[in-house]
Formats: C-alpha cells, sequence, structure tokens
C-alpha cells in the first residue's frame, strides 16, 4: 500500500528560512556598521598630527657657548720677550669724571692673524716693563683712535716716554699726585687715579694705554669710548 507523505504546512519551514535570513541579514549588517565604525575612527586617529607634549620629537640644535679660557699668570724673568695687546681697564667712579686705571702687560698667546685677542692672552709679570696712558680724540666716534707711524716710533722709544705723543690731547687727563703717568710696572701692572680735564670740548675720547718692555718690545691698546657733553 502506498503510504502517503505529508507535504509540510505552508509557511512552516518558511518562517524558519526567513527568521535565519533575516538573523544573518542582521548580523552582516551589524558587521558591517561595526567595520565602518572602527575604519572611520582609525582614519581620524592617524590622520591626527603626532604630538610629543615632552617635546623630545623634536630635534634641538646644540648651543655652543664660546668660553674663555681662565688666563693662568705667565712669571717671565728680565729677558724682554714680544708682548701682546695689554688689557687696559679705566673703572669710572659715581662722579662720572674719575678714573681708576689699570693697565696689565700680556703676552702673544692670544695673538690671531695680527690681531690681538685679549681674553686668550696671559699675563706677564716681569721686571723693566714701563706703562704709560694718555687721552685721544676717538677717530670718527668709535673706539678707534689716530695711530700712525709716528706714534709707533715713540711707543718704541723707551727714552722719550714722558713726552706727549704726537695725537694725544696734552693735559686732557689729571693726573692723581700718588701716580705718574709714565711709571715702572710692578710686575707687569700699571695704576692711575686721573680725571678728565674740565677743558675738555664736547666730543668722544679714549684712554690708551702702552707697555714698553725695556724698549726692546711693546704694544698698546684703549678703553671704551668716553662722551664729554656740552658744559652748561
Amino acid at each position: 500500500m502506498q503510504q502517503s507523505v505529508k507535504s509540510p504546512k505552508p509557511g512552516g519551514n518558511a518562517q524558519v528560512q526567513t527568521v535565519m535570513i533575516t538573523a544573518i541579514t542582521l548580523f552582516a549588517l551589524s558587521g558591517a556598521i561595526l567595520g565602518f565604525a572602527v575604519g572611520a575612527f582609525t582614519h581620524q586617529h592617524s590622520s591626527q598630527p603626532t604630538t610629543n607634549i615632552s617635546g623630545n620629537n623634536k630635534k634641538q640644535t646644540p648651543v655652543v657657548v664660546a668660553k674663555t679660557p681662565k688666563a693662568t699668570t705667565t712669571t717671565v724673568a728680565n729677558t724682554a720677550l714680544p708682548i701682546g695687546c695689554p688689557a687696559i681697564n679705566a673703572g669710572v667712579d659715581v662722579t662720572g669724571t674719575a678714573y681708576t686705571v689699570t693697565l696689565q702687560t700680556m703676552d702673544k698667546t692670544g695673538v690671531v692673524n695680527g690681531k690681538c685677542k685679549i681674553e686668550l692672552e696671559k699675563p706677564v709679570t716681569a721686571n723693566g716693563i714701563t706703562c704709560r696712558i694718555w687721552l685721544e680724540n676717538a677717530k670718527d666716534g668709535n673706539p678707534n683712535p689716530m695711530i700712525d707711524a709716528a706714534d709707533e716710533a715713540r711707543f718704541k722709544d723707551l727714552a722719550n716716554l714722558t713726552s706727549p705723543f704726537p695725537h694725544e690731547i696734552p693735559n686732557g687727563l689729571v693726573f692723581d699726585s700718588t701716580t705718574s703717568q709714565t711709571q715702572t710696572c710692578a710686575k707687569g701692572l700699571g695704576t692711575w687715579k686721573v680725571s678728565l680735564s674740565p677743558d675738555l670740548p664736547k666730543g668722544n675720547y679714549v684712554i690708551l694705554g702702552l707697555t714698553n718692555w725695556n724698549g726692546t718690545y711693546y704694544n698698546y691698546s684703549w678703553s671704551y669710548v668716553i662722551t664729554v657733553k656740552e658744559k652748561n
């Protein structure tokens, strides 16, 4: 006998299929949405500039500070040797008219291409060194005084250092009674107490200093510009 096979009820399996398809679709959609969300977040993150709060991401250029070597005293015997530009310091007092001037004999370790670098020179302590200071006009208002061959010839002449130099302003400096304009530098150091002459006209001036070692070697330098204003 042929058995009859019951057909499934309409809508039975179809309903299950529908549910499954819907679930799969929702799952797929949720994955797509999640993927989009992650993709959007990743893109936004990678588009932001990298910032290191500590600042270490920035390459720093090292700053090189030139340090002046500490001068060491060079004690030299009485035999004259070439000398560098003397270190001159003109300290002004509170009145603005009186100065304590020091002039230290220096060696030639700081001479580069014929020019003195006093910060690289070393002090010389020796006998037989004569020091002298004087006043000149500042050339064109800058610290460079007028020095020419006539001056250079006099700088060598140890016998005539007490006479005014060619471009010196005679009596431009008034010397304290305790100090002489031309003096023997004790251990290479000369010291003066001076004031500017009240008769100086309005203008710019510099104090120059000379060191002469036994009439064989000499050198000179000058101070900052000193401005004399018109008298009221």
